[in-house]
């Protein structure tokens, strides 16, 4: 079960300011499970234990930095996502941080002092959006 992301490697790493409260090194995480979950490219089943959780997330009452923290442990794994959904986070996870450092960190002190907020949910969907379109049309002959 390869690990896409963990919040406790950016808690280790020597950056994340000791004034934040830890839950913002999930912050870039929870916005690319939310718009999982919401795009149906999250693992779920009937009994799932996390149903509401998960409901929760795709209602917009939950954000996916608290699903992350607290159904997560704090962790996005290749296997919490469908098949399409893990493929696509191999190829395109890094694309993302990017994309999220230049459409959100910009002119903040760094990566973390991000808010979790609707509305930056909503530029990174957008950013994801386009990138999954991208990567689900590209011509099946293209290996690289």
């Amino acid at each position: 079960m390869p690990t896409i992301d963990n919040m406790s490697w950016h808690l280790g790493g020597g950056s994340f300011p000791e004034d934040l409260p830890e839950e913002n090194a999930a912050t870039h995480i929870g916005f690319f499970v939310g718009w999982a979950i919401r795009r149906g490219l999250w693992k779920t089943a009937a009994d799932d234990p996390d149903r509401q959780a998960i409901e929760a997330v795709v209602a917009e009452q939950m954000s996916g930095r608290h699903f992350v923290v607290q159904v997560c442990d704090g962790k996005l794994l290749s296997q919490m996502l469908t098949t399409e959904g893990a493929s696509f986070a191999r190829k395109g996870y890094d694309t993302y941080v990017r994309d999220y450092r230049r459409l959100l960190v910009q002119e903040k002190d760094g990566d973390y002092q991000v808010e979790d907020s609707p509305e930056h949910q909503l530029t990174m969907d957008a950013a994801l959006d386009w990138h999954f379109e991208q990567w689900r049309n590209r011509p099946w002959w293209r290996f690289w």
